[in-house]
């Protein structure tokens, strides 16, 4: 499987690590680069809690406890939570769940750009449909549904805004 570079990880791989380093990036979707003590302070806690953590690698599902906590909250069995570690990771489970020879997959344009990349690196055909800016990218059920055909196996909903938060 050859995946064509992926423009927003290229742009943050020259941008990310600047200098002087970027201020306020807007174009991640990571949190703050954290010291172990600004952590700890953040919830008014004693940081010396931390001396405890043992870190390493996870099971690759998750931790029991966290998906069985996850699972009572959601009202669902704990087997039927999956721990990913991020926007791609989860994109990627989703994209390969999905392919099937002949099978396609709706997207909204403008969607997260990996997404239409990793459908296609796992064979999916991708077909869009366009938000409209000037309707505040505004969903439309019938416009959505007409896309729909008998190779579609996803359809995927993303509303962006252009509205502040109050």
């Amino acid at each position: 499987m050859r995946v064509p570079p992926f423009k927003l990880d290229l742009w943050l791989a020259a941008h990310e690590f600047a200098t002087p380093p970027i201020r306020f990036n807007l174009a991640s979707s990571t949190g703050p680069a954290w010291t172990l003590g600004e952590i700890g302070a953040t919830g008014g806690g004693d940081p010396r809690k931390l001396d405890d953590v043992r870190l390493s690698y996870a099971p690759p599902e998750g931790s029991q406890l966290l998906r069985e906590r996850l699972a009572a909250r959601h009202s669902v069995d704990a087997e039927s939570v999956l721990i990913l570690t991020g926007a791609s990771e989860a994109l990627m489970v989703l994209t390969c769940f999905f392919a099937a020879p002949g099978a396609s997959i709706l997207l909204p344009r403008p969607v997260y750009p990996a997404l239409p990349v990793m459908a296609r690196a796992w064979g999916l055909a991708v077909r869009e449909y366009v938000l409209d800016p000037a309707r505040d990218f505004a969903q439309d059920a019938d416009t959505v549904l007409r896309a729909v055909d008998a190779t579609t196996r996803a359809v995927f909903v993303n509303t962006p805004t252009t509205r502040r938060a109050p």
